[in-house]
């Protein structure tokens, strides 16, 4: 009778995971990919590795059993079904078991974020399971002042997550809902003041004027007057003809537009509004 190889038990300090592991080859039409914590699946993206497919280059699959035996794919859903289109029916995996449905989101953000770098957005639906309490803190920030955070674009929707993880990083909760408040005030109507490039400028802008809170409803009369078309125009202007990075012409596009007209009482950056 042979006897059953005993599990190891594995520890990732940073992630606060404990499980048990094992390797084995397992049957990839056996595998199940599950949508609760994971971007969408790209057959263009699984086509593309098999057709540059090398079995030296081709990682271990990382999998979650879970009580009712499914095997869950936590990274390599697309390295899976790319195996399958060259002809392979298993292959190599690393088996966790115990592991919630928050440490398998933890898992898997880990895991795209180190090797892949995949795009801001698709990270962060698992760092939402896994209630991470920077994501939390800039929901509740987006939702003060009117927004949502999602995969679309549009009045009062954001997926520019990057840009208010930032804003929130440099200038706390109150300054992001200030930011993301003087964007919907100002052009509440035009759907492009959910874009990040905005976001950033804004922030930037009230860094650089250092202007007290009881003058935001001022600066967003006076930016109601300027169209973004107008804004945003201008931004790349300097971009293209002054060097200028993105973020910063965007803040001098916005202190342009407040100025214009005025006489007196026209503002200058007192510093430059970089978040260094």
């Amino acid at each position: 009778m042979t006897k059953k190889k005993a599990r190891q038990i594995v520890e990732i300090p940073h992630l606060e995971i404990i499980a048990e592991q094992e390797f084995a080859d397992v049957e990839l039409d056996k595998l199940v990919c599950t949508d609760e914590y994971q971007r969408g699946f790209s057959q263009a993206k699984a086509d593309n590795m098999a057709k540059d497919f090398h079995p030296l280059a081709a990682r271990e699959l990382v999998l979650s059993v879970r009580e009712d035996g499914r095997k869950i794919i936590v990274d390599g859903r697309h390295t899976r079904v790319a195996l399958q289109l060259c002809g392979y029916t298993k292959w190599r995996a690393q088996l966790l078991y115990g592991l919630t449905l928050a440490e398998e989101a933890r898992l898997f953000w880990y895991l795209n974020t180190k090797r892949a770098n995949p795009r801001a957005i698709e990270t962060w639906r698992s760092r939402q399971t896994f209630h991470d309490p920077v994501v939390e803190a800039v929901e509740s920030c987006c939702e003060a002042a009117g927004f949502t955070v999602g995969k679309t674009v549009g009045v009062g929707k954001t997926k520019s997550v990057a840009a208010i993880e930032r804003i929130y990083e440099v200038d706390g909760s109150d300054g992001l809902v200030a930011v993301l408040d003087l964007a919907i005030t100002a052009w509440s109507e035009d759907p492009r003041h959910s874009e990040g490039k905005l976001f950033l400028g804004i922030a930037t802008f009230l860094r650089g004027t250092q202007l007290p809170s009881c003058r935001y409803g001022e600066v967003a009369d006076k930016w109601k007057k300027t169209s973004l078309d107008t804004i945003l125009h201008r931004a790349k202007s300097m971009q293209q003809f002054e060097g200028a990075s993105s973020t910063y012409a965007m803040g001098c596009s916005l202190l342009d537009a407040y100025n214009k007209g005025r006489r007196s009482g026209r503002l200058k950056f007192k510093s430059n509004g970089r978040d260094e």
